[in-house]
C-alpha cells in the first residue's frame, strides 16, 4: 500500500473525525485532538486480519477508508461466518477497552483500509490523566453498547419466530423444544412476516 495521506497526520482533522463517533461525543476539541495524537493511523492490506478471535489484544479501531468483515468461528468454515461488514466511520474492538477479555470475533480487511487505532495502553493513560473525561468516555461507551445489545435482542426474537414458523410450516410439530414465542408489537416482526 501507499504511504498514509498527510490529512491523517493532522490532529485537528483527527479530532473532527473522532467527534463523529458515539464514544467520543461531547468531548472538547482539545481532548479529541489529544486522543487522536496518542493513537495511530494504520494502512491495512485487503484480506489481512486486524483482530483474531480468541487473542488477548486490546484496543479499538475506526474505519477511515475501506471496509472490514466481522467473522465468528464455526466448524463448517475455515474463515467463519460473516456477522456483518463495517465501513467508513464505523468502529470495532471497543469492548476490549472495557473488559480486556479475549477477542470475540475475527475482523479482516475486505479491501485495502485506513484505520485509526487506539490501544488499551493509550486508553488507560488517557483515562487516568483526566478522570472527568474518562468517565464521559465510559458513559458514552456504555450507552453505545446498550443500544447495540437491545438491537441484537430484537433481532434474536425475530429470528426465533421465523425459525418456529418455518419449523411448523415443515410439519415439525413433534419437537422437544419450547413453544414458539408469543407475538409482540416489534416493528421488525411486521417487516419479517
Amino acid at each position: 500500500m501507499d504511504a498514509i495521506e498527510p490529512k491523517y497526520l493532522n490532529t485537528q482533522f483527527g479530532a473532527q473525525q473522532l467527534a463523529l463517533h458515539v464514544p467520543f461525543k461531547g468531548l472538547p476539541h482539545e481532548v479529541l485532538a489529544a486522543i487522536y495524537g496518542q493513537g495511530q493511523v494504520l494502512k491495512v492490506d485487503a484480506f489481512s486480519n486486524i483482530i483474531v478471535e480468541g487473542e488477548t489484544s486490546a484496543g479499538m479501531y475506526i474505519v477511515f477508508e475501506g471496509m472490514v468483515g466481522v467473522y465468528k468461528s464455526e466448524s463448517a468454515s475455515r474463515r467463519g461466518a460473516l456477522l456483518k461488514t463495517l465501513g467508513v466511520g464505523q468502529a470495532f474492538g471497543e469492548m476490549s477497552l472495557i473488559d480486556r477479555a479475549p477477542r470475540s470475533a475475527t475482523v479482516s480487511a475486505e479491501v485495502d483500509c485506513v484505520l485509526f487505532e487506539l490501544s488499551a495502553k493509550t486508553w488507560d493513560v488517557l483515562v487516568a490523566a483526566s478522570p472527568e473525561w474518562g468517565l464521559k468516555l465510559y458513559q458514552n461507551f456504555s450507552a453505545d453498547l446498550a443500544t447495540r445489545v437491545r438491537a441484537i435482542n430484537d433481532e434474536l426474537i425475530v429470528s426465533q419466530r421465523l425459525l418456529w414458523r418455518h419449523a411448523f410450516a415443515l410439519g415439525l410439530k413433534n419437537h422437544d423444544g419450547p413453544p414458539p414465542p408469543s407475538p409482540s408489537p416489534l416493528k421488525t416482526d411486521k417487516a419479517a412476516a
